[in-house]
Parts: structure tokens; C-alpha cells; sequence
């Protein structure tokens, strides 16, 4: 209370002491770039090879490692993903301990520790430094890999990817990383279902064995601890820690377009486009230009309100509620990216803008005002930085692993200062390029796809960075929508057959938060039916139910009763078939497109209720399966089609939410069940 009462005293006296010191119509000077003081670190190397770097911290009694390898990026071909999950792995098991006792010994002493393929980071109170460091070492030299830890990892993955297929950042970021580097650089690489469930344990214990070895590795030890306490421990715990050699890799420098590209990804009936433009640069750890280009970047598209790309996109334009850039630097390459989110009508315009700030920037000077303002933003982001011991940590293994100077980061701040506004120009010219860039857009391609031609080239590609196939178009001469639907109709057993089924149950199973769930659907006469989502770990049972133009859903928050967009989704979603009996419900469908599904030709059909609700479907070409549904921001993919009563089912649903990703695989299926009228009952 005491304090709360200073605070507010002062914030009652704050107001007069700063009229009397201050001149509030001038605009306050940057100060002096404040004097950096990073401890030296103190160096030793254990005979097996490890580079051991202290730098001493006294100020809370607080000690931090960071082991980090020194290794080139690993190009993992049909199996992308499996040293991210060998470095996840690590922490999950060892000789001597299962994933449960590390678990249980790091929360013991509230300390933190985490792996991965290119080191391992512990921090604990220095009185517990022994017992951290003596865990750091279990899971460095005697990892076990447990198969059914990767199960998990696979399976937490798959349920990602999946989840990821029908988002437009995630698509976007694909398209990105595939267009930048290519799919033959380590940087290029995407994990996709048939990489992960391609990974087996031996691959990840085979790059441990590989690529973990201490002549490679760089210990950085930070926080209440000197040379002679942390060299006998290290010693200790990691000289045992057998070197041997390690392969080095090279690749070629990725290069960017000779000309402008435009690449595009299709988000059926999205009404924003998510839009970036990038492309590789020639930026790595250590290169001068680099705190240069930070001061470019923040005048430019930094996360600031003042940037040029917010101001423009946003505050002046308004399509926008924010535009950002990035200028980046890594081990071998660096990217430039700038982008934002935009509505589906202003996608070319927004190009345009973006292009206007790219030449603009490298034209003409940045204002001595923008400047300033960029120098104290990036200073005062510095300074708090070195908070983090785990920040002086990597500066330590900065210097020693990129060979920068002893004293690089203690004059970060006065070589910032002196960046001048020609400095600013000159690194633009090098480095924004508009004539070279990627230009992404990730949206409802009918839409915007004839707007960006008058930008460069344009070229189609999956949710994976894969070029896509150019489905034939003669395959839509003379087709409708009542053409595809009955085509689809036939396929799954005929509309004779269909009208029969006046009722369907079925029940299936899938996995929440590792949990077993049980998911069961009843349908009755196009005008009933009932999901159930039970999670008994957790107690937990969610019921929707549509009974003749109500609905009502109740979990463990309450009942809510379903109106609007949603009922009238509800309404259409009791039909058993909705193919069969869609304009019952009031819908009409449209035939949109012709276009690669998966690799196979596949027509959209859009359905539209009355109050513009849409339902949009993909029929294989050729089967005339449904295969894919997007309706109410949630993607269904239906898998495994089988015959109940003459009639074919999908066996598996794989769900992509806003919430995350869900495989329902259905057990059993029934055709006209006795469903007793007490299961949709709406109290």
C-alpha cells in the first residue's frame, strides 16, 4: 500500500515538475549512444575439443549455458524435419533417465533446460549449477531416442501440418522459403506429410552420432560464476564427451529472379490476399553492412508505427492494418522480406505501394528526422537486450564462431550512431531490390490473378511451394455443377440408392492434446442431428444438435443456442448427402473452376445460401469423389470412401480448425438406424 500511495503522489506532482523543467514545444535531442559495458569473456578448451567461453555476471545469483554447434545446414531430402525432431529428442529420454525424471529433476530445482539439432540451453541458481550441468550432460552424451517419443513428435506434427494446409500465413511462408532458396538448399526445404512419416528413429540417432561432437561445439557460460569454479565442472560433466570428425556441406548462393515473378497460391473465397515480397540477399553474420541495414529497415518497414510502409499501407491508404519488412542475415544467406495482409480488392494496388516505398527508399535520402528516431528505437532495443543471459551468451559464441572483432558488440551502439543517411542510401541501392523480387500472393486467385499480371510473370503453385500442374481445361467443356454433382452422386452408389438412407449414424475416434476423443454423428429425415465430442481424460463432452430450424450446443461452459449463419450451416449439414438434396436447403451451386487438387484435376463447386453463406467443394476429375470441403473458416478433407448399404462413406475426416487439426478415422458407419427422437431434443 505504501508503495501504490508514492506512486501516486508522484503521478499528482509529475504534471507541474515537468512544465517547470521542460520546453514541451521542442521535440527532445537524442543523447550520446550510451557507453556499453559486455564483460570479456574468459576462454579455455577441454582436450576432447569443446571451446569454453565464461563471461562473469555477479549481479543475481543466476547461471546460464549455451552449447551451440558449429555444423553447416543439412539438406534432408525425402526426410525434411527429421533433425528438428532429433534435436527435440534429445531432451526426451537418456541411458539413465526417461523424459518423466528429466522433467521432474529440471522442475525440482526450478531451473530450464531445452534442446536442439544445434545445441542444448540450461539455466539455474548458481547453488544449483551442478545439478543443471550434470543433466545438460546426460542428455548431450547418452540420448536414447525413445520410438515412442517420435510417435509423438510425428503425430504432433502431422496434426500442424494439416492444420497448416488451409492457413494463407503458413502457405505464404512455404511459398517464401521454397521461391527463395529453392528445394535443393537446406534452407528451401519443407516438411510435408511423406517427409515426416518417412523419419525413423535410426535417421535421428544417426545425426546425433554425426554432427554431436564437442571440437565442433562452443560452451557459453554466463551469470554468477568465475573461470575457476566453471572449468573443474565442465570438465567434469562434458571432457568424457568423445570429438571425431564432422562433415562440412556446401551449397550454392541462392540467387534472386533476374526479373520480377509473381506467385501465387489459391485461398478459395478469401477476401484478403496475404502478400509478400522477397527474394535472397548476400547478408551474412559479421558482414558490415549489417547494423546499416538495421537502420534501413526500421525507417523502411520496421515494426514501428512511424515506418514508411505502415504509414503508407495503413495510415494513408487503409488496406491495411499493418505493413512490415525485414532485412535478415544468417549463416549462409540472408532474405529480404516486406509484406502485409490486404483486402482481396486492393491486392494490386498494394503491390504497387510497395514498389513506390522500394524505389523511393533507394532514390532518394531517408529525413534526418527519420533517422534519429530509428538510431533511438534500435539503441534502446540493444540496451534491453542485455538483460538476457542468454543474449550475452550468443554474443560470446558470435564473436568466437564468425571470427567477429573482441570488441563488436561493445561498439555496436557507437557504430549505429554513426550511421549517416548516405550510409542508409548506399545499403538501399545494395539491398532493396523491386526489380528482383519474388511477389507473393496467397488469396482467392479468381480474384486477383489477371490484377497482378501487369507485375511480371505468373505462376501457380500448391500450399507446399510446388509448381502446380496445369489441370486440362478441355476437362471442363460443357460441365455444370448439376453435371459435377451428379457425377458425384453416381459415384458414391447412385441417387437411387441415396434416397433410400433416411437416417446415418456414425462413430469414430481421433486425438485431442493427446488425448483419446470419441466423436459420434446421427442424422435423421434432412431435418435432425446430433455431434458428440467426448474427451474422458478430461471430463469433457461437447453436443451440437439441429432439430427442425433450432440448434443448440452445450459443453461444459453451458448450453448456448446456435442462430444466425451458423444455423442455417447447421441446418444443411443434417443432410445426410448434401449433394442429394441441396436445393431443398435452399442452395445453389456454381461451377468456379477447374484446378489441381493434390496433383489431380478437380472441379470447385461452390454452394450459396440465400443469406450468402458458401460452402465450397473439390470432386476428383476423374473418380468424382468429394475430396475436400471449406465452410465456416474449417477445411475437411474426406479420405478412405467405403460401401455401407450400397452407398459410399468417407472413413476418414481430416479436419483443419482455427483451433488446430483433428483426424476423425470412423469405425463404424450405419445406413437407416432406429435413432430413437430423444437424441434431438432441444430443452
Amino acid at each position: 500500500m505504501k508503495n501504490i500511495i508514492i506512486r501516486v503522489c508522484l503521478l499528482l506532482l509529475l504534471p507541474s515538475m515537468a512544465w517547470a523543467q521542460v520546453d514541451r514545444s521542442q521535440k527532445p535531442q537524442p543523447g550520446p549512444a550510451p557507453e556499453i559495458r559486455i564483460p570479456e569473456a574468459q576462454q579455455f578448451t577441454l582436450a576432447n575439443g569443446l571451446k569454453v567461453y565464461v563471461v562473469e555476471n555477479h549481479k543475481i545469483p543466476r547461471v546460464s549455458f549455451s552449447l551451440q554447434l558449429d555444423i553447416d545446414p543439412i539438406l534432408e531430402k525425402g526426410k525434411a524435419g527429421y533433425v528438428r525432431m532429433a534435436g527435440q529428442l534429445m531432451r526426451r529420454g537418456t541411458k539413465t533417465r526417461s523424459k518423466s525424471q528429466i522433467d521432474e529433476s529440471i522442475d525440482f530445482v526450478g531451473a530450464s533446460l531445452s534442446t536442439s539439432s544445434g545445441g542444448v540451453f540450461g539455466s539455474s541458481l548458481k547453488k544449483h549449477t551442478n545439478t543443471l550441468l550434470e543433466l545438460m550432460a546426460d542428455v548431450v552424451l547418452n540420448p536414447t531416442f525413445p520410438q515412442e517419443e517420435l510417435d509423438k513428435v510425428k503425430k504432433e506434427t502431422l496434426s500442424n501440418l494439416q492444420a497448416g494446409k488451409d492457413d494463407p500465413d503458413n502457405i505464404s511462408s512455404n511459398l517464401q522459403l521454397a521461391l527463395r532458396y529453392g528445394k535443393d538448399h537446406p534452407f528451401g526445404e519443407l516438411e510435408t506429410e511423406k517427409t515426416v512419416e518417412a523419419i525413423t528413429r535410426e535417421d535421428c540417432e544417426q545425426f546425433y552420432q554425426t554432427y554431436f561432437k564437442p571440437n565442433v561445439a562452443y560452451l557459453a557460460v554466463v551469470g554468477d560464476i568465475t573461470l575457476e569454479e566453471a572449468k573443474p565442472m565442465i570438465e567434469k560433466y562434458l571432457g568424457a564427451w568423445a570429438q571425431g570428425e564432422v562433415p562440412s556441406q556446401d551449397y550454392e548462393m541462392p540467387k534472386a529472379p533476374a526479373k520480377p515473378q509473381v506467385a501465387l497460391a489459391n485461398k478459395a473465397g478469401a477476401v484478403q490476399t496475404v502478400l509478400a515480397l522477397t527474394y535472397p540477399i548476400d547478408l551474412t553474420i559479421g558482414d558490415p553492412d549489417y547494423i546499416r541495414t538495421r537502420v534501413l529497415n526500421e525507417i523502411f518497414g520496421g515494426g514501428s508505427f512511424g515506418a514508411r510502409l505502415f504509414q503508407n499501407l495503413r495510415e494513408d491508404k487503409g488496406y491495411t492494418y499493418g505493413a512490415y519488412a525485414s532485412i535478415n542475415q544468417s549463416q549462409l544467406v540472408g532474405s529480404f522480406y516486406a509484406g502485409a495482409k490486404v483486402r482481396t480488392e486492393v491486392t494490386d494496388s498494394s503491390v504497387t505501394q510497395f514498389l513506390y516505398e522500394m524505389n523511393r527508399i533507394r532514390t532518394t535520402l531517408v529525413t534526418d528526422e527519420e533517422l534519429k528516431r530509428a538510431k533511438s528505437k534500435l539503441t534502446g532495443s540493444f540496451a534491453r537486450g542485455l538483460e538476457s543471459p542468454q543474449r550475452i551468451a550468443q554474443f560470446a559464441l558470435n564473436t568466437a564462431i564468425y571470427n567477429l572483432p573482441k570488441n563488436y558488440y561493445q561498439n555496436y551502439l557507437t557504430t549505429l550512431n554513426g550511421v549517416t543517411r548516405q550510409n542508409v542510401l548506399d545499403v538501399a541501392k545494395k539491398y532493396i531490390l523491386p526489380e528482383n523480387a519474388y511477389i507473393v500472393a496467397v488469396g482467392d486467385v479468381n480474384a486477383i490473378e489477371d490484377k497482378l499480371k501487369a507485375f511480371g510473370e505468373v505462376r501457380k503453385y500448391d500450399n507446399y511451394g510446388n509448381p502446380e500442374g496445369q489441370a486440362d481445361q478441355s476437362l471442363l467443356e460443357g460441365m455444370t455443377a448439376e453435371k459435377v454433382i451428379a457425377k458425384y452422386l453416381e459415384a458414391i452408389g447412385g441417387k437411387a440408392k441415396i434416397d433410400q438412407i433416411k437416417s446415418y449414424q456414425a462413430q469414430g475416434n481421433t486425438q485431442i492434446q493427446g488425448q483419446e476423443a470419441e466423436f459420434v454423428v446421427l442424422k435423421k429425415d434432412l431435418k435432425k442431428s446430433l455431434s458428440t465430442l467426448k474427451i474422458t481424460a478430461f471430463g469433457v463432452e461437447i453436443k451440437t444438435i439441429y432439430n427442425e430450424g433450432k440448434g443448440i450446443q452445450s459443453s461444459p461452459q453451458g448450453k448456448q443456442n446456435v442462430e444466425g449463419k451458423e444455423l442455417e450451416s447447421l441446418s444443411y449439414g443434417s443432410a445426410i448427402v448434401l449433394e442429394n438434396s441441396y436445393e431443398t436447403f435452399g442452395l445453389k451451386a456454381e461451377l468456379k473452376q477447374l484446378q489441381m487438387y493434390e496433383g489431380k484435376p478437380a472441379y470447385e463447386v461452390v454452394f450459396t445460401s440465400e443469406s450468402g453463406n458458401t460452402s465450397v467443394r473439390w470432386y476428383d476429375a476423374a473418380s468424382g469423389l468429394l475430396v475436400k470441403e471449406v465452410r465456416d473458416q474449417q477445411s475437411s478433407e474426406y479420405l478412405n470412401y467405403q460401401e455401407v448399404s450400397g452407398v459410399k462413406f468417407p472413413n476418414k475426416i481430416k479436419l483443419g480448425t482455427p483451433a488446430g487439426a483433428l483426424e476423425i478415422n470412423f469405425t463404424n458407419i450405419s445406413a437407416n438406424p432406429a435413432l430413437d427422437e430423444s437424441n434431438f431434443v432441444i430443452e
